[in-house]
């Protein structure tokens, strides 16, 4: 779904805290959509940027897309998901944890 939804072999999100985290702006022009029974995400009405996706799952988490945040995060990539279903054209080998679905959810 990610692949489709951003038009690339993957799409790259930073969790965060919901509790920590507003969104600042106009909130207007952000455009959510229910994008499967445990998820949502959401997006830019004027240019169609995605911004963040949320799921049922981790109630307490906001995963956004890094690819609109400027600078250095700091961070680096801590596993893969949905690797079963990833682009065959675009090889990952390297040694970051592989998940075919989404990772274990924390107790």
């Amino acid at each position: 779904m990610c692949q489709k939804a951003h038009g690339s072999p993957f799409s790259t999100y930073v969790q965060y805290d919901k509790s920590a985290f507003v969104f600042e702006g106009d909130t207007n022009l952000m455009g959510r959509y229910r994008s499967s029974d445990e998820a949502t995400r959401s997006f830019c009405r004027r240019c169609g940027a995605k911004f963040a996706f949320e799921h049922r799952a981790f109630a307490d988490s906001i995963w956004l897309a890094a690819g609109l945040l400027v600078g250095d995060l700091g961070i680096a990539p801590s596993y893969h998901i949905f690797f079963a279903s990833r682009a065959a054209w675009y090889p990952i080998d390297d040694d970051l944890p592989k998940y075919d679905a989404y990772p274990p959810v924390p107790a």
